[in-house]
């Protein structure tokens, strides 16, 4: 079912209270100020059931130019407007604001209603229809159907619900996807029940038991006891709902006007980058200007620091960004209302294109090209592709599908959607069934850290045929251990397509790459190869033959790497700092094995064998061990079934 919010609007005293009550017997003035005063000061709540089925929500907006805040968060969020003027009194400059705030919050859909006919005759009747249409003209209300009432007599209340009832059909269902938001505009006690807050439903679903959170106030979550749509207890309340909400465990003193209920913690923001317009008939302002920041029930002191202009002139537009002096909890699409610093008139308004930009200290050219396709991709609606690079281009990371989400205020759902058509800019990985995104700019970065690596590493190590181990390079790109690595792999085994990289004994080399031996390091480990292997049945001693790889001007870095290479061609094996000639190694293996299969054999038994030392005879058990042919228990050899198989 379609959900719809009414707001009326308009002067102070032109009947919006006594029109709404005529309409649903509801009387929107519940406080005794506003019966004293005769006029509406809190917001007032009414609903009305049409013939085509739809029971709407109505929001009683205030019209004294004092409690034009208020206004504001009943207007936010409605669908439709009641614009209302009293046929004896004709335009006023209520009537001027609301229409203003009316425009800059985007609610398309109104019908201009023309109160108090039973006051006039018919020549002022006309008059006052003919200003409106003056007074209307360019606005989102200039071709709008124009209703004459009384809400005395009762005429033509009857073809105002009607009128209601055809032009709800024009108003777009509302997409209930994304994180519940709903600012409280009302919180009082219901004893035996709890506290209650209500509110119209900006975005998404709320359910009895969920959880939900008070913003900005911390991460506590508290538990939807009961909900409320319409005076009647519902299961479940959806993005255009006027809705009550029991909570459970909240306390009065919790509760400050500005706060909003939401089913995720979301962080709160002092800083946004926004289209604004300034009204026609207000003074232009300066590249830094003061003024009070309106949205929903939120309200806060700002500073605008304009980016693409240095003035900004009545009924013009410009790119801003703008500094709020208390925590906020506003999303992409968000709109607002400025009123000038002393809260006395409204200024203008705009839309929120970024709730987590940079400090922009300065306007450099690329900064305001790459706002202006932002700027342009909110309200186009159509360049989702510039809004998903914009968001992964503020910071080099991998997003998961949810933080992507969150940063664009969209729901998941469509941004999974869109992506089924081609994309441009950035990419997307699909892990264990959960997306990643990244900029291409960003996995370029990596890509030329990578691929640097490796290059850096094969100078330094020209001898060695292995390279950087997948571990190695979550530690160097300084990846976190949870994204990072999964998009690590994908992103290595892409390069390893694209033949930029391989495989080699479990570690990552340059794809090209090849030791490659200058004629006096291959005569260099030509020496050491022979120097070792001229040992014989003696233990190696490194530092024997460090004294003497001096003596050829090789350095110690440049020997370790000989060694390590004689290892990966199998000319030497090694066991721990010990290493042992691998024609040693295979000279005494069939002598053992040959040995041990008539019986165990003692070390003294192994050693003769050979004739090797004492010192030789543990490094080269050692290997046989890590071979599988021999196992050793207390100074017993004895040979496995691996042994026994070898020895055939």
């Amino acid at each position: 079912m379609k959900n719809i919010i009414i707001g009326t609007a308009g002067h102070i005293d032109h009947g919006k209270t006594a029109l709404i009550k005529a309409m649903t017997n509801i009387d929107c003035d519940t406080h005794k100020l506003e019966k004293d005063r005769g006029i509406t000061i809190n917001l007032g709540f009414a609903h009305l059931n049409l013939k085509n089925g739809l029971s709407v929500g109505i929001v009683d907006m205030p019209g004294h130019k004092d409690f034009i805040d208020v206004m504001v968060s009943g207007a936010s969020g409605i669908d439709l407007v009641l614009m209302i003027v009293a046929a004896d009194s004709g335009i006023m400059p209520q009537t001027i604001e609301h229409l203003n705030i009316i425009n800059i919050l985007g609610v398309k859909n109104g019908i201009i209603v023309i109160t108090k006919i039973d006051l006039v005759d018919e020549e002022l009747l006309e008059l006052v229809e003919l200003e409106i249409q003056e007074q209307f003209e360019g606005s989102v209300l200039e071709n709008a159907e124009i209703v004459k009432v009384s809400s005395i007599t009762a005429q033509g209340i009857d073809q105002l619900v009607d009128a209601i009832a055809i032009k709800s059909n024009d108003v777009e269902r509302k997409s209930v996807g994304g994180s519940f938001r709903m600012y409280p505009d009302r919180i009082f006690n219901v004893k035996g029940i709890g506290l209650v807050l209500t509110g119209s439903v900006l975005n998404g679903t709320i359910n009895a038991g969920d959880k939900v959170y008070l913003l900005p106030s911390g991460d506590k979550a508290y538990k939807v006891r009961g909900l409320q749509r319409h005076a009647k207890n519902v299961e479940q309340v959806v993005s255009g709902d006027r809705a009550a909400l029991n909570i459970s465990g909240l306390k009065q003193e919790d509760f400050l006007r500005g706060m909003i209920l939401s089913d995720k913690y979301i962080d709160p923001i002092v800083l946004i980058d926004a289209n604004i317009e300034l009204f026609t008939g207000v003074n232009k302002i300066k590249r830094w200007s003061g003024a009070i920041f309106h949205s929903g029930t939120y309200k806060s002191p700002a500073k605008i620091h304009l980016l693409n202009c240095n003035e900004l002139e009545q009924g013009n537009t410009a790119i801003a960004q703008i500094h709020l002096e208390k925590p906020a909890i506003l999303l992409n699409k968000d709109r607002f209302v400025l009123r000038s610093g002393s809260g006395e008139k409204t200024i203008g308004g705009g839309i929120v294109f970024d709730n987590a930009p940079l400090h922009h200290r300065k306007r450099t050219k690329k900064l305001l090209d790459n706002l202006k396709i932002l700027s342009e991709s909110i309200h186009a609606g159509d360049m989702f592709s510039s809004l998903i690079n914009y968001e992964l281009k503020k910071e080099n990371k991998i997003f998961t599908l949810s933080e992507l989400a969150e940063r664009m205020g969209k729901p998941e759902e469509e941004i999974k959607e869109f992506i089924k058509g081609s994309v441009v800019g950035f990419e997307i990985y699909n892990v264990e069934e959960k997306l990643l995104f990244i900029s291409s700019f960003y996995e370029q970065l990596l890509i030329d850290e990578i691929l640097k690596f490796l290059d850096d590493y094969h100078k330094q190590n020209f001898m060695k045929m292995t390279g950087i181990s997948s571990k190695e390079f979550l530690s160097k790109l300084k990846l976190d251990k949870i994204t990072g690595v999964k998009y690590l792999v994908k992103l290595l085994h892409k390069l390893n397509k694209n033949k930029k990289i391989r495989i080699e004994k479990n570690t990552w080399i340059l794809f090209d790459y090849s030791v490659k031996l200058d004629k006096k390091t291959e005569e260099d480990i030509n020496w050491l190869e022979k120097t070792i292997k001229d040992f014989d049945v003696q233990k190696p001693i490194y530092s024997e033959i460090e004294e003497m790889a001096f003596g050829r001007k090789i350095k110690k870095g440049k020997l370790m790497m000989m060694l390590r290479y004689l290892g990966e061609k199998k000319k030497i094996v090694f066991h721990e700092n010990d290493f042992i000639h691998s024609d040693m190694v295979n000279k005494v293996r069939p002598l053992m094995l040959k040995a041990l299969t008539k019986k165990g054999l003692s070390e003294g038994d192994f050693r003769n064998l050979f004739g090797g030392t004492k010192k030789i005879i543990h490094p080269l058990m050692a290997i046989y061990i890590k071979e599988g042919i021999i196992t050793r228990e207390i100074n017993i050899i004895n040979i496995t079934a691996k042994g026994q198989e070898m020895a055939k």
